[in-house]
């Protein structure tokens, strides 16, 4: 218990083998080595404790961390006026590849005016990293970080979708199952791209014709910024036309980029479904999940609350990647890459915690659950990164940040292992479930424009989980899973929205979730469901 003792106060031993680091506060970025009598779980974390007050003014990490704390907390004042700060701290994680996690914490006094307990302490990741050749500047002053002023439409961000797709396309591995075994279908209506002079073609697929195409998942946005849509009107014309302008910023990026990866199609949802043909209306939302999963690739931007915002823009500057040019203590020039990574698991639990200004809304959409989830492949354009998701894993543009945080839905290895590898019925049975409940548990947290909406918007994924539950599907839960299923509760934890008893119009039986207004958080209560 000593050597715990020491560890959680900041006292643990010695860094990596050799002399020891010259600075007694950031230890040099340096690893933590625990004796054998300090337990595993401990050993994971690496984690030393830092007061800005410790930081030295003659070491250049220590330097670095102060200047990106004073960056920081700048930006949070100005999200948060009048921030009383009782307390702040830095905990920094050392990991491989000579990356540093750093995560700065806030925690301001709970006299504060509308404070509650969730929203007291306020915390930031940071990645710090040698910078590569590429990112080293020689004209910027030294110990100040310089942003690098990166875009996803660079060289370096065109290179990655492409070798991804390249990989992916190679067949190799579980790679095998991103790939069609023939030419897939195309949707009722595309998008024909023609020459860049912004003139889009409306094409009607012919049965059984068959090809590539790019889906688009992206936000509508309010009222007064909807996206251009296709009518009864404009269909009898036959053709559209998209000019570059503000209110299709979107499709204009997305276009450009179907053009780069030579796709000739693209899917988009305002554009290939009649929006004022209920009847049309009916029949293509019933095959969005189709139309998703049959795609050459999708991709879900993150970025965009509206179709005015490009999601291929210069990132803002809180996701910017930075520079830090500094001398070390031997007088020698060296360059920090300096980056914080964002996060969904971050933004979906504590969406007021983790930023205010410039929230993406993509991952608030209860119908974008279903278009990530059953895409074969997909590029998430975040505000910090562009994230691929396919069967074989995940991955990010910065290939020295954890990839498995930026999203939280690639569930593609888990259909592979539960279609795939060796398990009794029982067993594949529970592991279906396990998955099933926990998509359901954040679909739940998410909203949709029409109420009537929440179960179709489900449906695919019901659909795609149909081979695991034998029986029928009722109103979102199993027959065979009919007692667990009835195990759920509606979350009252703090932030929770007032008590709602059910819908003034109702869409779903009241033993259903699907009873509950969106945007109400459902839990399950598995161990309730085993008596």
């Amino acid at each position: 218990m000593d050597a715990i003792f020491d560890y959680m106060m900041g006292n643990s031993g010695p860094s990596d083998e050799g002399p020891p680091p010259r600075c007694n506060v950031c230890h040099d970025f340096k690893l933590i080595q625990f004796s054998n009598n300090v337990p595993e779980h401990y050993r994971k974390f690496k984690k030393r404790d830092i007061k800005e007050e410790q930081l030295r003014e003659s070491c250049h990490r220590c330097r670095l961390l102060k200047a990106t704390f004073e960056k920081l907390e700048t930006q949070l004042f100005a999200d948060f006026e009048g921030f009383d700060v009782q307390e702040k701290d830095i905990w920094l994680t050392p990991q491989s590849d000579d990356v540093v996690l750093a995560r700065y914490m806030w925690c301001r006094r709970k006299s504060d005016p509308g404070t509650d307990v969730r929203n007291n302490c306020f915390y930031r990741e940071i990645n710090i990293r040698p910078a590569s050749k590429n990112e080293v500047v020689e004209s910027v002053p030294v110990d100040v970080l310089t942003s690098l002023h990166q875009s996803p439409k660079s060289e370096g961000g065109l290179r990655f979708l492409k070798d991804m797709l390249q990989t992916c396309d190679s067949g190799e591995g579980l790679h095998s199952h991103c790939l069609h075994g023939q030419a897939p279908l195309l949707p009722t209506r595309l998008l024909k791209i023609g020459p860049e002079d912004g003139l889009l073609q409306l094409y009607e697929s012919q049965p059984g014709e068959t090809g590539k195409y790019i889906a688009l998942s992206h936000c509508w946005g309010p009222r007064a910024y909807q996206p251009l849509r296709t009518t009864k009107q404009t269909l009898s014309t036959g053709s559209l036309s998209v000019p570059l302008t503000s209110h299709s910023a979107v499709f204009s990026d997305a276009i450009w980029l179907c053009r780069q990866l030579g796709i000739d199609y693209i899917w988009i949802d305002s554009l290939c479904i009649v929006q004022d043909d209920k009847v049309d209306w009916e029949i293509e939302s019933a095959k969005m999940a189709q139309y998703y999963s049959r795609a050459h690739l999708t991709i879900a931007v993150e970025t965009s609350p509206n179709g005015t915002v490009p999601f291929l823009r210069e990132r803002n500057e809180r996701w910017q990647a930075m520079a830090f040019k500094t001398t070390d203590q031997d007088g020698c020039p060296f360059t920090y890459a300096v980056q914080e990574h964002y996060r969904s698991d971050f933004y979906e639990e504590e969406p007021e915690n983790y930023y205010i200004n410039g929230r993406d809304l993509l991952p608030t959409r209860a119908w974008t659950i279903q278009e990530s989830i059953l895409s074969n492949r997909i590029i998430h354009f975040t505000p910090s990164d562009m994230i691929w998701e396919c069967h074989n894993g995940t991955a990010s543009q910065d290939v020295h940040r954890d990839a498995s945080t930026a999203t939280k839905f690639n569930v593609r290895p888990v259909f592979y292992a539960l279609d795939y590898l060796e398990a009794t019925d029982e067993e594949r049975l529970e592991g279906a479930y396990q998955v099933w409940s926990n998509l359901l548990e954040q679909f739940s947290r998410r909203s949709i424009t029409f109420e009537s909406d929440r179960l179709p918007a489900f449906s695919g994924i019901a659909s795609r989980f149909s081979k695991y539950f034998p029986g029928r599907y009722l109103a979102g839960i199993w027959e065979a899973n009919l007692l667990p299923g009835l195990c759920w509760n509606r979350w009252t934890g703090i932030g929770s929205k007032p008590d709602y008893l059910a819908l003034e119009e109702s869409f779903a039986p009241s033993w259903s979730w699907a009873s509950l207004p969106t945007g109400i958080p459902v839990i399950y209560q598995h161990e309730l469901s085993k008596y």
